[in-house]
């Protein structure tokens, strides 16, 4: 029988590569604790959390594989902001905030080992917002990926504030009249990308009203409707392309030439290129791009399918000087 004395090179050796091979190893994925905390939602859903393995059969493709659900239960608290109003003043205001949230005690994310990953064992997490559809069968809308984890080993903690959101406008600019210029907007959807529409670039201007205080007048507004039309909206009248005559290419209003074929919006992005003409009056603009989630269900609120616009649009701005 040999024997190994504990401080022979063999056995210092052999301590080495079981080291490496504990270090190399995979955390194991054990059952552990999961929570949910959505924000930003109006009061009255219904939500499921829903929690899914990684998998991927016979090392093959990746794909999701159900491991629970729970639900999430709504609470609401009074909290105080500071805004500053148009006369530049700060006011104190109360705003009532939303929460749902739930917990399940124990998720395991472990598979089969022939069902496992290359990256290991895996979590993630999604929510549905239960509603009906249009042949008044119950229907949902998921919100997917809201968070995951690799060979979890401690609790899992996920919380979201659920809004759209724009981006990409410069935070200033000078725009000359009579100049052609384009802008690309960004959005981001916590449905999909595929579920954002009606981009909109809006231009707005101090104005009077009563009292000989300020306020932000709507001037200008551009935007792609649901039919895919480009229109412009000034003065209290919208204009389209698809029922007013362009002029070499230009849907032509309010001191807006709007180049139609250059218009566009598909997924997460919209561009708008226009050009200023001298109708359009020169100052200073506060300028605001957003778009809109398009609601394919009629959400469950208080247990009543209700039409509602189900999520806050936070827009991208910019101070703009027209010259």
């Amino acid at each position: 029988m040999n024997t190994v004395h504990p401080k022979s090179p063999t056995a210092v050796a052999l301590a080495a590569a079981t080291l490496l091979t504990l270090t190399l190893a995979a955390p194991a994925a054990s059952a552990v604790p999961v929570s949910m905390t959505l924000k930003e939602l109006p009061p009255g859903l219904a939500i499921t959390a829903m929690v899914f393995r990684s998998t991927c059969p016979n090392g093959g493709q990746h794909a999701r594989q159900f491991a629970a659900s729970f639900p999430l239960t709504e609470s609401s608290s009074v909290v105080f902001e500071t805004v500053t109003g148009l006369d530049g003043r700060p006011t104190l205001r109360s705003r009532v905030v939303t929460i749902y949230s739930g917990q399940l005690a124990e998720v395991s994310a472990a598979v089969p080992p022939q069902n496992r990953c290359s990256f290991g064992q895996a979590l993630t997490f999604d929510a549905g917002v239960m509603g009906a559809g249009a042949n008044g069968q119950p229907a949902q809308r998921v919100l997917e990926r809201l968070g995951s984890a690799a060979n979890p080993t401690t609790a899992q903690n996920v919380v979201r504030s659920i809004n759209g959101s724009s981006s990409g406008l410069p935070a200033a600019r000078d725009l000359s009249r009579n100049q052609l210029v384009s802008f690309t907007i960004s959005h981001e959807n916590p449905f999909g990308d595929a579920f954002t529409q009606a981009p909109v670039m809006e231009f707005s201007r101090p104005g009077p009203i009563i009292g000989g205080g300020l306020r932000l007048a709507q001037v200008t507004r551009l935007f792609i409707d649901a039919s895919g039309a480009r229109c412009i909206r000034a003065a209290g009248v919208t204009r389209c392309s698809n029922t007013t005559p362009l002029q070499n290419g230009r849907l032509i209003h309010g001191g807006v030439e709007l180049v139609v074929a250059t218009t566009r919006h598909q997924n997460f992005q919209s561009t708008f290129q226009f050009e200023l003409n001298n109708d359009f009056v020169a100052g200073s603009y506060s300028v605001r791009a957003f778009a809109d989630d398009n609601d394919t269900i009629d959400y469950l609120v208080d247990g009543v399918p209700t039409e509602l616009d189900l999520i806050k649009w936070a827009p991208s701005t910019s101070a703009m000087t027209v010259l």
